[in-house]
């Protein structure tokens, strides 16, 4: 059966994980909104340590995001897909 690649993302099973820095960010919230994105993160072996104590404080002081969205690409879109009450 062949589906339209954004209606694979209808329905809360499908989510996608990106590092806070990727270029693709605002695109991919425009595109399949910011419910289906959580942060990713592949420690200790994606950047030097010394540089992910930065990435987080940069991404959370992002003017260009709500708050609303930073809450949920760090923490309730995993919430709610690991089902963690």
């Amino acid at each position: 059966m062949h589906r339209h690649r954004l209606k694979v993302f209808d329905g809360d099973g499908h989510v996608i994980g990106m590092e806070l820095e990727e270029g693709g960010l605002a695109h991919t919230m425009a595109t399949i909104g910011a419910d289906r994105i959580i942060c990713a993160s592949d420690y200790p072996h994606e950047i030097p340590p010394g540089e992910i104590v930065g990435e987080l404080p940069e991404f959370i002081e992002n003017p260009a995001l709500p708050d609303e969205v930073k809450q949920k690409l760090l923490y309730t879109n995993a919430k709610r897909l690991y089902r963690i009450a």
